[in-house]
């Protein structure tokens, strides 16, 4: 319980320091944070916490089963909750297909959330059919949220529910800390330009699950966005310039 408490610690920590500027703040409200912190108490409303942003950060009501508008990808289930962003991966000679390529033939090297701490899907590669040919079942990955394994609140398991063209559709599994919820994934060539967009949809944000109340939504889509996703957004961007 209390290595579980620490990660839980390490987390808030990563958590707030993506949607905090000012690291003075962040000291006081973790000195704060483990002076009361009991296993399983309640956190609070989130909205109470300094220096969350107020603007848009991406997020979105009822994203619906179209993650993206001239794609083949789609949302299996409804979800009231959800985030869209879109990263400029530079100029690039590459099509779509062949972004898409290598991405499937890299995906442990550039998938984030699968950067698991023993590594052991470092080498993992994306099924073109979104199959894995072993079992005949959909292609499962395992994944860890900052290198931390927190069953239910930083890992759990996905499995590949879509591959497409121009990207492929993961839906988390029992147990994973956005179930139920749905990610769709798209890279193309956008005249002359590699782009990488991330469309999230799902029930309830991992922030209420860790005790936040409140509406999160907004706070949990900057956080995906300037950490989870951005790394991924380097990650690829180095991938296109200077390969593996």
């Amino acid at each position: 319980m209390l290595q579980a408490l620490r990660e839980l610690v390490r987390l808030l920590t990563d958590l707030y320091r993506a949607i905090i500027p000012f690291h003075q703040q962040l000291d006081a409200l973790l000195g704060s944070l483990l002076n009361t912190l009991r296993p399983g108490a309640l956190l609070g409303p989130l909205g109470n916490l300094p220096g969350l942003p107020s603007s848009s950060t991406g997020e979105v009501a009822d994203p619906g089963p179209t993650p993206f508008p001239g794609s083949d990808q789609t949302f299996m289930n409804p979800h009231p909750l959800g985030y869209q962003h879109k990263y400029d991966l530079g100029p690039s000679n590459m099509t779509t297909e062949q972004l898409n390529e290598m991405l499937r033939k890299n995906f442990g090297h550039v998938f984030l959330p699968s950067r698991t701490g023993d590594n052991s899907q470092i080498n993992m590669t994306l099924s073109p059919d979104g199959m894995d040919p072993r079992t005949g079942d959909r292609q499962h990955i395992e994944t860890s949220l900052f290198g931390m394994a927190v069953p239910g609140v930083t890992s759990g398991g996905i499995h590949v529910q879509q591959v497409t063209n121009d990207g492929f559709v993961i839906a988390a599994d029992q147990g994973h800390p956005e179930y139920p919820g749905e990610v769709a994934f798209r890279v193309r060539n956008v005249d002359g330009h590699a782009t990488f967009e991330v469309s999230g949809a799902y029930d309830s944000t991992i922030l209420n699950k860790l005790g936040f109340s409140g509406a999160t939504n907004s706070a949990y889509s900057g956080i995906s966005d300037v950490s989870i996703w951005a790394d991924m957004q380097y990650r690829l961007k180095d991938a296109i310039n200077y390969g593996f």
